[in-house]
């Protein structure tokens, strides 16, 4: 059955290209918006970060950070969240719509327009959004484009920092990171369980260990964790730490 599936949508595929061959006539390309921002950032994010006070902070002041996108919603691994990213290191942004990955893809700069926002931690993991139950909560949809703005068509992601497990710091939190010579201790199994968010962990050549947290709603977690050992990319993160 898979190899007549194959065959199939390979001449289907065939078939789409030498109908669209034959056709004449000729069509307007459209136009291709480019976004801009007609401005600058004067913070860096581990300036903003630094300025959080430990309890929920509204920012009454004219701050503007820019990053560059290293995670989205679109695997579902993150829900109604995109990640950010400078030289300086990283912060979630916490937005009240669906699919975010459509406008803010990974590798996108984004100007964000921090004024009236809040700063507020989960877990002890600081965070850009609005108040919500006087805590930190997502940035309402009428208002996310009054804040976040992007500048050019999406370019190739931050590379990523290449760390070992000991090494991790508070500010590598909210950054795309690499961990090499590492395995799973529990191959074979899923990813995530059918009705809750699933840890697991990942070792390395010393035994030192890291969780790894995958959503039941990530379109991988049905996937098989494999065996031997390589490379991992990921967001870091903290819980209560």
């Amino acid at each position: 059955m898979k190899k007549y599936m194959k065959k199939l949508f390979f001449v289907t595929a065939i078939i789409a290209v030498v109908f669209s061959s034959c056709v004449n006539e000729d069509f307007d390309k459209p136009d291709v918006l480019i976004p801009h921002y007609n401005g600058t950032s004067n913070t860096t994010i581990a300036d903003l970060k630094a300025g959080y006070s430990g309890t929920l902070d509204s920012i009454d002041t004219p701050i503007v950070i820019e990053g560059i996108v290293v995670a989205n919603d679109e695997s579902g691994n993150f829900y109604k969240t995109i990640i950010i990213q400078d030289a300086s290191g990283g912060i979630e942004l916490k937005l009240d719509r669906y699919d975010m990955y459509t406008s803010f893809k990974v590798g996108q700069r984004v100007f964000v327009n921090c004024q009236g926002l809040f700063l507020g931690d989960y877990g002890g993991l600081v965070q850009l959004g609005y108040v919500f139950n006087g805590a930190i909560g997502r940035i309402p949809d009428i208002l996310i484009d009054n804040h976040l703005f992007r500048d050019s068509l999406p370019g190739a992601a931050p590379s990523p920092t290449v760390v070992t497990i000991p090494s991790l710091s508070m500010n590598n939190l909210s950054t795309l990171i690499q961990l090499d010579d590492v395995h799973f201790t529990e191959p074979g199994l899923s990813f995530s369980e059918s009705t809750a968010t699933t840890n697991c962990t990942i070792e390395d050549m010393n035994r030192n260990t890291i969780l790894l947290r995958t959503s039941n709603y990530a379109s991988f977690a049905a996937d098989k964790i494999p065996d031997g050992s390589g490379s991992i990319r990921g967001i870091l993160s903290i819980f209560n730490v």
